[in-house]
């Protein structure tokens, strides 16, 4: 992160543009609006080597309440917080899901769930209940885990593995964003441009890509840049304009 701000009054990103006198590699630029404690780009979370634990394959970046940006490195080999269990009655063939949470201060991850042995009758039942879970106090949801028992059979995190067809009868990974509702999906909102951008001989090369965005009372807004270590801007510049917000004609409907 190279510019972080916390607005105090609402207001809309009007234009971002960049500008550089030259550049040896491709450069990445983000802008992104969020409260705190909320993921900035949606996690990536896999079975592990070791199929009875999970992994993040993904750079966690995130902003605390607080305004700190974090960058957590990728993982691998992550245990269950407890031996959760699905289908403890081993009565039939059930669903459950478990939550991913990240802990702000130092990015540890740990799970949650809604109960201590879960057994809904469809995926989309274990889903829904999941999305009702809040988070434990300074962390934040990144991803969940669904998981199909095997027909009459318990699964105990921790003991049992998350492979299709071995100790599972199906499992679907989630990061944060995708496949689940509201209540444990990505609610932060990230700019990005399509493509890396190149910035040449001073000329503007990204100007209203992201489109007007509004920040809301007391959001953060976060100005983020990488070559991803293959090169380096000369006299890189990022313009920002913002507007107060709402003015005439605005539409509060169709703000972030």
């Amino acid at each position: 992160a190279i510019w972080v701000h916390k607005f105090t009054r609402a207001v809309k990103l009007h234009l971002l543009s960049v500008y550089a006198t030259g550049v040896t590699a491709a450069l990445e630029f983000f802008y992104y609006i969020t409260s705190g404690n909320q993921p900035m780009q949606a996690a990536v979370i896999v079975v592990d080597a070791v199929p009875e634990k999970y992994k993040n394959t993904a750079v966690s970046r995130y902003l605390t309440t607080a305004g700190v940006f974090k960058e957590i490195a990728a993982n691998t080999a992550q245990t269950f917080t407890a031996a959760h269990t699905i289908n403890n009655a081993a009565a039939g063939q059930v669903w459950g899901t478990i939550l991913i949470q990240q802990n702000a201060a130092d990015g540890v991850l740990s799970t949650k769930v809604i109960t201590a042995d879960q057994a809904y009758a469809t995926k989309a039942a274990a889903e829904a209940a999941a999305a009702t879970v809040a988070p434990d106090a300074g962390k934040f949801i990144v991803g969940a885990i669904t998981i199909q028992t095997k027909n009459n059979t318990k699964w105990t995190a921790n003991t049992d593995d998350m492979t299709a067809a071995s100790d599972v009868a199906a499992v679907t990974f989630y990061g944060t964003g995708a496949g689940l509702s509201s209540g444990v999906s990505f609610t932060g909102t990230v700019l990005t441009p399509s493509a890396d951008v190149v910035p040449v001989a001073f000329t503007e090369t990204v100007e209203d890509t992201y489109g007007p965005r509004v920040h809301r009372e007391n959001q953060f807004g976060v100005l983020c840049y990488t070559s991803d270590g293959t090169g380096a801007a000369v006299n890189p510049a990022v313009k920002l304009e913002f507007l107060p917000w709402p003015i005439r004609g605005d539409s509060v409907a169709t703000d972030v």
